[in-house]
């Protein structure tokens, strides 16, 4: 399992970055519209620059022996459906042996522990893995856009999941306020590190990994 993800990343200074920085994974966009989109060629060069990193690939909507072909080709730990997959397609990539994060989109108005817990649950009890994002509506993810923590963290008090993972509009200056008011076990950062869209930034990568660690002491 891993606590801190850096999603985006598209060179190998972006990898460094992250792995200098401490943080345990790294996100591959194969979201073709996305602007941090990758060639699986391309990311299975990524993946062996820093290959004590854990690796999560993203896919929206990709068919699940997609899925499965790149998964293969680039080495991926994880991967992590991010569009509107049914629990079907969740259930055949677990059954062929792959690790599933699934992305919940949520409303960033106030959230209700019953709220989460319908959009949750399902995905728990095939044994996904749950990021909780902010629906960015056709981004898919990497908006920027924050999630109600409090809200998450009464959810988060009364849930048997411990592993769950916080994305949403996170970034260096209130990722250690998120993580507090959450509950978070993990956070995964795309757009709070960069500097411009697709844009790594390593000062912001060390700072969002000191303060989300700095958090949890």
């Amino acid at each position: 399992m891993f606590r801190i993800k850096i999603c985006g990343v598209r060179a190998a200074e972006d990898v460094r970055a992250a792995e200098a920085a401490g943080a345990d994974c790294i996100g591959l966009n194969f979201y073709p519209p996305s602007v941090r989109y990758l060639q699986p060629e391309a990311a299975a060069q990524l993946v062996g620059v820093a290959p004590t990193l854990q690796s999560a690939g993203v896919f929206v909507n990709e068919p699940v022996d997609r899925v499965r072909e790149i998964a293969a080709a680039v080495k991926l730990d994880w991967v992590q459906l991010h569009g509107d997959e049914t629990l079907q397609t969740g259930s055949d990539l677990i059954a062929a042996g792959l690790s599933v994060i699934r992305a919940v989109r949520l409303p960033t108005t106030e959230l209700t522990a019953a709220t989460i817990d319908a959009i949750v649950l399902p995905w728990a009890d095939i044994g996904a893995r749950i990021l909780l994002d902010a629906d960015g509506g056709p981004q898919f993810g990497g908006s920027g856009q924050r999630l109600d923590w409090d809200g998450i963290g009464r959810w988060a008090a009364q849930t048997s999941l411990n592993d769950w993972i916080l994305a949403g509009g996170l970034n260096p200056d209130n990722v250690g306020d998120a993580i507090r008011r959450s509950g978070a076990a993990a956070v995964d950062v795309a757009s709070g590190t960069e500097s411009a869209p697709g844009q790594k930034d390593p000062a912001k990568i060390a700072a969002f990994v000191d303060n989300a660690k700095a958090a949890w002491a």
